[in-house]
């Protein structure tokens, strides 16, 4: 299946014709495009992304470009590349413009007047007329698993607390379809056969209506199993059910066993079929219920966190506890959703406004818990508690002692009910080895920390992300509003750093300052640098100025952040990094100017004899200044000031600056440009081709994505992460 899947990569960057039949859809994303799985008569699958009024294709034939899917672009970053790999998939077509779509023929498309996405749509404009936003799309996706109306900040909310698995319909969420089920059509008593042709209908409605995901399946089929086997006298144990399922599913599609969403659903269904008997057993747990879903959560992650790791470098502890207190907050909203939506019905053909005040105070209790998470997620207690990077370690410990502390628990009990016990379990051993692991692992890891400098892909903007040796972390720009959550906070858990002790504003431009607005919400920035400003007297809640720059100082004031106005020749000091920097531009009088490019802070960094100049978005005055400044300094001694090793491009490359003469005299080996798709030219066939008149090596985040700098073996490494 793989090679004949492979094949088709020959044929990349080519037109070719191809008969297609949809099989899958795999991502839907926010802006309603669909990432859907198609085939061709020779079994090689290929991805598509659909726009919203192609979503309903089902075949498709015509001639297309073939392109490889997207690599990682940042530490932490996604690769869908690798994603696509899951589903046997190596190539992919984009049809969502015309331009691509113009050769193509669709043979079929479905076009029923009766469409969930369009209800679901006109559901949400509904419950966002009554409620608000945040609300009405939590539903939406808690209730019938439909994410892509999830606010960003909902699902920021969610992951940073780990129970992002909430968020999509689950088995989980089987359990609290089927509860109110059994007991308003008191099934508790019924004969296993009425049982199951009672729910059956239920079941299956509820599949459509969240478009039949894994977890899903995988609790009704182990359901339904157990009801039959049940009514033939048959004991089958829960968890020799869900391997039949597992096997059924691996039958029907082997690469399934691939796909993370598979593994952790089995993994998680298994450890609760397994442990539950065990744990049914302990009288005060039965006593309180509550207690046993803590305990049986703290089972789960323990096992799961080597796999969560793995995958995405990242364990909340939080989840253990959150996962079981949350239960009938949870219990509501899903309730809730599915009132509302035969509210939404009723109200068409018969409006009441007694049916609108049932959805609005379901609303506002939706809105407290959702307020509640929020606050809960953007605590510093849940920041330290996150689990990444060189916290792996610590989780390791953590999971190798909670598993020494309840078998030891587990020997104690079944030692006083008096029973015989053949296995000796002797503790101080588990506890030497757990001991062993953790120092011999620790001491591996602290060899292997060095510097590490990434200037990361934020599409057209600028953002360099460096960490030291013990962790310590300078982030100079941001990028975009919503890089920190896309990109810079991925970064920051894959490379284990929990908060950016040092933040660097060139200047207040959108594109360079706009992700600093997330770090903020989430309380990652402890200090703050930044070019002196004309409004930095202006900054009180009464101000007229509505500027993106008083908005910022504001929300930095609101968490009393400490703010470091700077200008030419002041200091940055960073102590824990033993690193000390001269400010070279700006100039005071730049800065009354309202040109915002000309405040840019430019100063040179130098850590382990490299030297990187950071330019903002300076244009050809202020480097000519910079000339001037160094020259007058070089007639008192041989060295140039500006000379560095690496130059970040000023203003992506624009034709504004990097003039001939700065080149020569800033001299780096390698020319770095921070630039994604744009209007402006970025960067300019001139910048470009004075790069190359002198013989400086080119790196550009829209081809290379991010470029990494390692210090390794006293020696400086610099490796994009696309080649």
């Amino acid at each position: 299946m793989q090679s004949n899947a492979l094949a088709i990569k020959n044929n990349i960057d080519q037109k070719l014709y191809l008969d297609l039949e949809k099989i899958s859809e795999l991502v839907k994303a926010q802006n309603n495009n669909v990432l859907a799985l198609f085939q061709t008569p020779k079994k090689q699958n290929i991805a598509i992304w659909l726009s919203e009024d192609q979503a309903n294709f089902k075949k498709i034939s015509g001639r297309f470009f073939l392109k490889l899917p997207e690599k990682q672009r940042n530490p932490g970053g996604f690769n869908e590349a690798s994603f696509l790999a899951q589903y046997n998939c190596y190539a992919k077509i984009d049809i969502t413009s015309e331009e691509n779509l113009i050769e193509a023929i669709t043979l079929n498309q479905i076009n029923n007047k009766f469409s969930k996405d369009m209800v679901y749509r006109e559901f949400n404009d509904f419950l966002e007329e009554i409620t608000n936003p945040n609300v009405s799309r939590f539903l939406l996706s808690f209730g019938f698993g439909q994410k892509q109306f999830l606010l960003e900040s909902t699902k920021r909310d969610f992951n940073n607390l780990g129970l992002q698995h909430i968020l999509a319909v689950s088995g989980f969420h089987f359990e609290l379809f089927l509860l109110p089920i059994i007991e308003l059509l008191q099934l508790k008593t019924k004969r296993p056969l009425k049982k199951l042709w009672l729910t059956l209908p239920f079941i299956l409605i509820f599949l459509w209506l969240t478009n039949y995901p894994i977890g899903l399946i995988r609790a009704s089929l182990v359901y339904l199993l157990d009801l039959i086997f049940i009514k033939i006298n048959w004991i089958v144990p829960k968890k020799n059910l869900l391997l039949i399922v597992a096997i059924i599913f691996i039958l029907i599609n082997p690469l399934r066993i691939f796909q993370i969403s598979f593994q952790l659903s089995f993994i998680a269904a298994y450890i609760i079929y397994d442990m539950l008997p065990h744990l049914n057993q302990i009288k005060l747990l039965n006593k309180l219920p509550w207690l046993k879903g803590i305990v049986l959560s703290i089972l789960i992650q323990i096992f799961l966190a080597p796999l969560l790791l793995f995958h995405f470098n990242q364990w909340q502890i939080s989840n253990v506890f959150l996962n079981s207190l949350v239960y009938y907050p949870l219990l509501i909203a899903f309730l809730g959703s599915y009132l509302s939506f035969f509210i939404y019905f009723v109200f068409m053909y018969l409006p009441n406004p007694f049916l609108l005040d049932m959805v609005k105070f379901l609303g506002w209790l939706l809105d407290c818990f959702l307020t509640f998470i929020n606050l809960i997620s953007n605590s510093k207690l849940t920041t330290f508690f996150s689990m990444n990077g060189d916290s792996i370690f610590i989780s390791l410990l953590f999971i190798l002692g909670a598993i020494y502390i309840s078998r030891f628990i587990l020997y104690f009990c079944r030692h006083l009910r008096g029973e015989k016990i053949t296995n000796s379990l002797i503790p101080q051993n588990w506890l030497v080895l757990v001991l062993g692991v953790f120092i011999v692992l620790n001491i591996w890891n602290f060899n292997q920390r060095n510097w590490q400098i990434y200037f990361l892909d934020v599409g057209q903007g600028d953002s360099c992300l460096i960490v030291s040796p013990n962790k310590r972390t300078i982030l100079v720009d941001a990028g975009n509003i919503n890089k920190g959550y896309q990109v810079i906070m991925p970064a920051m858990n894959e490379l284990g750093v929990k908060k950016i002790d040092y933040a660097i504003i060139s200047h207040f431009d959108l594109d360079h300052i706009g992700g600093f607005f997330d770090l903020l919400n989430h309380r990652l920035i402890n200090s703050i640098y930044m070019p002196i400003t004309s409004l930095t007297e202006n900054t009180d809640t009464n101000s007229n100025a509505n500027t993106l720059k008083t908005e910022f100082l504001l929300a930095c004031q609101n968490q009393n952040l400490k703010l470091n106005f700077l200008q030419k020749d002041e200091f940055i000091e960073f102590k824990e990094m033993s690193i000390k920097t001269k400010i070279l531009s700006p100039i005071p009088e730049y800065v009354y100017q309202k040109n915002s490019n000309r405040e840019s802070l430019c100063f040179i960094l130098e850590i382990e004899q490299l030297k990187i100049l950071f330019s903002g978005d300076i244009d050809e005055k202020v480097e000519h200044d910079l000339l001037i400044q160094d020259s007058s300094k070089q007639e008192l001694s041989e060295k140039s000031s500006i000379k560095a090793d690496i130059l970040k491009v000023s203003h992506h490359g624009s034709k504004t600056a990097t003039t001939s003469a700065f080149l020569q005299r800033v001299d780096p080996d390698y020319a770095i440009i921070s630039v994604g798709f744009n209007w402006y030219g970025h960067p300019h066939p001139n910048v470009i081709a004075e790069l190359e008149k002198e013989n400086i090596n080119l790196k550009r985040t829209d081809k290379n994505g991010a470029i990494m700098l390692i210090y390794k073996n006293h020696k400086w490494q610099l490796k994009p992460y696309l080649d």
